[in-house]
């Protein structure tokens, strides 16, 4: 499912160093750790820990597959400083398969994540009219939620 949402992938925008990362499975960690997987392994995995390891560009994918109702997004580049250049924007995204009750279960964690009373995220809630935030940290949100979603990934260099 993770690689559904764009974990695990390289994107063709000719970004330098530019990384799959690592979602790892039963497999991975037999190979690599010579040791089997265990349930607790799935559980850190799910919400991000563990030896998963991502890219910013992947974590906007995800939440814009999330946040736009479920449509296979790619990511492309909108403004750089002229080194990079991309793909034009697709206008239609191919629908993943998900059951909405999947879906909206997980926009529903989200949104709590930022506008629940206990959200962990509560306190980067950005208010703007008319808008909802969501996200599953303080550095992921997709605004608004419903309704073909945006996701932004900003990367500020050293």
């Amino acid at each position: 499912m993770a690689r559904r949402f764009g974990l695990g992938q390289v994107y063709d925008l000719h970004l330098p160093q530019e990384s799959a990362g690592l979602v790892p499975d039963k497999n991975w960690k037999l190979g690599k750790l010579g040791t089997d997987w265990h349930l607790g392994e799935t559980i850190n995995t799910t919400i991000g820990q563990g030896h998963l390891l991502t890219t910013p560009l992947q974590l906007a994918v995800m939440t814009s597959r999330i946040a736009n109702g479920g449509y296979a997004v790619e990511p492309w580049i909108v403004a750089h400083d002229g080194h990079y250049h991309t793909r034009k924007r697709q206008q239609q995204w191919p629908k993943m398969r998900l059951s909405n009750r999947e879906l909206r279960m997980v926009q529903r964690g989200m949104e709590l994540v930022i506008a629940g009373k206990d959200g962990t995220a509560k306190s980067s809630a950005i208010q703007i009219d008319s808008q909802e935030m969501a996200g599953k940290n303080w550095n992921r949100a997709g605004s608004p939620y419903y309704n073909g979603g945006t996701s932004r990934g900003i990367i500020v260099p050293r």
